[in-house]
């Protein structure tokens, strides 16, 4: 599912939360968003690589900036042989500079905002300030 903003929906965080929000409420009970990977499906398995390639350039992107909703993991259902963990989080994807996503992942009613990030020190620290000031909104 994607989400496209209006420049002023990114006043803050609240703003841009509640516009992501309304946007992927009408997507939540739709397949639409995964016609694209069925088309591509298709492709790969009856074209050449080059036509599949060219495909994907076409009508698959991935954005420079993410927020991935990894979802509520319910502690009742975690077992592991008996054993519950203490603390857990599911992690997004790596990314290379310039692209960027955090994944958020709640667990026992605490959210944990998570980063894979393959980049320069610059870019880590890039990183950690974009983090600083989400927990910093966050908790205010």
């Amino acid at each position: 599912m994607t989400c496209s903003f209006q420049k002023n929906d990114l006043q803050s965080l609240e703003q841009a939360t509640a516009a992501a929000h309304l946007s992927f409420r009408g997507q939540k009970d739709s397949l639409a968003p995964l016609r694209v990977f069925d088309y591509l499906d298709r492709i790969y398995r009856s074209e050449t690589f080059e036509a599949y390639h060219a495909a994907v350039k076409k009508y698959y992107s991935i954005p420079t900036v993410s927020l991935t909703n990894m979802g509520i993991i319910d502690a009742a259902r975690l077992q592991f042989d008996g054993v519950a963990p203490a603390d857990i989080y599911i992690s997004g994807s790596l990314k290379f500079a310039p692209y960027f996503q955090v994944a958020a992942t709640t667990f026992k009613e605490e959210l944990t905002l998570s980063t894979n990030l393959y980049g320069t020190h610059a870019d880590h620290a890039f990183q950690q300030t974009i983090l600083t000031e989400m927990k910093h909104i966050l908790t205010h």
